[in-house]
């Protein structure tokens, strides 16, 4: 508010038997309007405004009433932020829990694929055929030692380039 809406307000609370209040260029205010006439006659700008107490009241309340609109509007922005952040809170929450039972289904399904740790002498045996490894069916442990050193002996020489 500025110095001269403080003056008027003030002086319509202090006179509330005044319904107009008058103002000159120099920011002074009176109760009538023969004294603001008076006094401006000796200033540059001789005008005097009048303020009525309906027009200052209804300003007042106009600003109080857009001042509550604001103060709705704040509280609004904030329920819907706090909701957002809630839902996206939700969301992020689903999500992960959807990629842990995704990463523990393709867990089991592979477990479920993983071979067994013990073979048959068949299975061993068509497993080196599909390999393309020639083996002695009565000697299947020597081809496994050997085919295990090639595999590691292949391993450490491209760990050294």
């Amino acid at each position: 508010m500025t110095p001269l809406k403080q003056k008027i307000k003030a002086a319509l609370e202090s006179n509330p038997d005044i319904d107009i209040v008058y103002t000159t260029s120099d920011e002074r205010v009176f109760l009538t309007s023969p004294s603001a006439g008076n006094h401006s006659r000796g200033l540059a700008d001789r005008k005097v405004t009048p303020y009525k107490r309906t027009d200052f009241e209804a300003t007042a309340k106009l600003k109080q009433v857009l001042t509550d609109e604001e103060v709705q509007a704040e509280i609004d922005a904030l329920l819907a932020k706090e909701e957002a952040e809630e839902l996206a809170k939700k969301a992020d929450e689903k999500a992960a829990k959807e990629a842990e039972d995704l990463a523990k289904k393709e867990a089991e399904e592979k477990a479920l694929k993983k071979p067994n740790d013990k073979m048959t002498k068949d299975q061993l045996a068509d497993w080196l055929n599909e390999q393309d490894v020639e083996f002695d069916l009565d000697d299947l442990k020597a081809v496994l030692l050997e085919k295990a050193t090639t595999k590691y002996n292949e391993l450490i020489t491209l760990t050294e380039q």
